[in-house]
């Protein structure tokens, strides 16, 4: 059944709550998994990196079981029980590991069914100031079957609500919610989930024009939330330095309680540490781009050149796998508007895509030429060899018309 309490989301894109109860942040160390599926996939790796992060060590053996127990949708096939036996470890700390993978996004991870998910979205939904129509949580909590089955008036009846206030629930939920979180992972530059649903990109980095017609960068985390120490954790701190200091006994605490307050405020530090220099090094990393693919913001994708992580890296003083791990799975809004990955920036086929339009553009506008013909004069006359369904996606790429289109 989902959980009443209400919950951030904490996934390291949105852990920096403006809450200044940021010393219950945990920095764990890497622990070992009993996961049935391998992590080394993007959507499990990015699981698997946050929980490292928002749990206890302790706790990762079941959080990674559990992540390992997602099915393509996102959801958990199988019980908290089963999970807590065959780690070995109790049914509370199995449900606090399975309460933080569901707070992370794509809202709806790790839900049990359907109506678990829709109610976890609309919950950190209604967190972050979104407006959720006013009955359909409870629509969907306690009429979800009969909301499937489009018995409105049944609902509205139980509800003393109008038709029209449950067909206003209805429509906000297919619009807002997805109930298959899983394929955000798998969402591409337009938005378009695996199964064709529209999901929500919500960017990391917005690029735009300051007054002097120059671009600039904004993380948007860095504007958004500040991370501070609990201040009486910081208090707590300061009276234990002060008594040390002074040769004093501290307040009346006993060891464990000393401990713990010195080992969480360091946690806390060190969290935030680790959050701030991502969003310097993420800051870094579009400024090069910036420099780079000014053309691209400018003209649009028919710009775009060559660039690699690696030059990216040389130019800021690190190695390409932190560029690459800094920009895996986030979003850039551009000044046109479009949010598109970081990845779109990193093209190893973009002299293959300029043969394409120069192809296209000298082309008899009465007889354009199909995506066939293209991949015949490819591999003719300049020795590229593609698929006739790569010639088209690079021609989509490049915001061109098929053939049948193009014709006048």
């Amino acid at each position: 059944m989902p959980r009443s309490t209400s919950t951030r989301c904490r996934c390291v894109r949105c852990a920096a709550s403006p809450s200044p109860d940021a010393s219950a942040s945990t920095v764990s160390a890497s622990g070992t998994g009993h996961t049935r599926r391998p992590t080394t996939s993007r959507p499990t790796e990015y699981l698997s990196w946050n929980v490292r992060v928002l749990l206890p060590t302790r706790l990762h053996p079941v959080a990674e079981y559990l992540i390992g127990n997602l099915n393509d949708n996102g959801y958990l096939d199988i019980s908290l029980e089963e999970a807590a036996k065959a780690t070995k470890t109790s049914l509370a700390d199995a449900s606090e590991a399975l309460k933080t993978i569901q707070g992370i996004e794509p809202w709806g991870i790790g839900a049990r069914d359907t109506r678990e998910c829709l109610l976890i979205q609309m919950e950190h939904l209604a967190e972050i100031g979104e407006e959720v129509p006013p009955h359909a949580r409870a629509i969907v909590a306690d009429h979800f079957r009969e909301l499937g089955e489009h018995k409105f008036g049944d609902i509205a009846q139980a509800l003393r609500l109008t038709r029209e206030e449950v067909q206003a629930a209805w429509d906000y939920i297919k619009e807002n919610l997805n109930p298959f979180p899983a394929h955000a992972f798998a969402a591409g530059p337009d938005g378009t989930s695996i199964g064709g649903r529209q999901v929500a990109l919500r960017p990391d980095v917005i690029i735009f024009k300051n007054e002097q017609a120059d671009f600039e960068v904004d993380v948007i985390e860095s504007r958004r939330f500040s991370l501070r120490v609990n201040p009486v954790y910081r208090q707590l701190v300061g009276q234990l330095q002060a008594a040390r200091s002074a040769g004093q006994q501290a307040l009346a605490m006993s060891d464990d309680e000393r401990t713990h307050i010195r080992q969480y405020v360091t946690r806390a530090k060190f969290f935030i540490d680790n959050i701030n220099q991502r969003r310097q090094t993420i800051a870094r990393i579009t400024e090069v781009i910036v420099e780079c693919q000014r053309d691209f913001l400018e003209r649009g994708v028919q710009s775009l050149r060559p660039l690699t992580r690696a030059e990216v890296g040389e130019r800021i003083g690190m190695h390409e796998s932190t560029v690459s791990r800094a920009t895996a799975g986030k979003y850039v809004l551009l000044p046109g508007g479009q949010v598109i990955p970081f990845s779109m920036f990193f093209t190893a086929s973009l002299g293959t895509k300029d043969v394409i339009k120069n192809i296209i553009d000298a082309e008899d506008r009465s007889r354009p030429y199909s995506d066939q013909e293209i991949v015949e004069k490819l591999r003719g006359e300049h020795g590229i060899i593609l698929a006739r369904r790569t010639v088209a996606k690079y021609r989509e790429e490049l915001q061109i018309l098929p053939a049948r289109l193009r014709k006048r």
